[in-house]
């Protein structure tokens, strides 16, 4: 998979080398996602590692999900006058 991977992005026209190291870093993240589904699957139930999979891709994306959230509160908060966001007219 690598190697079709540097073939097809030789000929490429625009070669940007963070986006090939991006791929290839990718692959190889699937090649061992692969290989540790399958050995684990011979010691659970497949419901159960998926069950594993999610709560682990929880715990990874959670701290960037609440930073962007934070950003976002901010913004609203700071477009809105100082107000929070609320209507406070009655």
């Amino acid at each position: 998979v690598v190697a079709g991977l540097v073939l097809c992005s030789k000929s490429e026209l625009r070669f940007d080398t963070i986006g090939f190291l991006a791929a290839v870093t990718n692959n190889c993240a699937d090649c061992v996602q692969n290989v540790m589904s399958k050995r684990m699957l011979a010691h659970m139930r497949p419901t159960q590692l998926q069950f594993y999979t999610s709560v682990a891709a929880l715990v990874l994306q959670s701290p960037w999900v609440l930073k962007d959230v934070g950003h976002l509160i901010k913004s609203i908060g700071s477009s809105s006058g100082g107000s929070g966001g609320f209507d406070t007219d009655d």
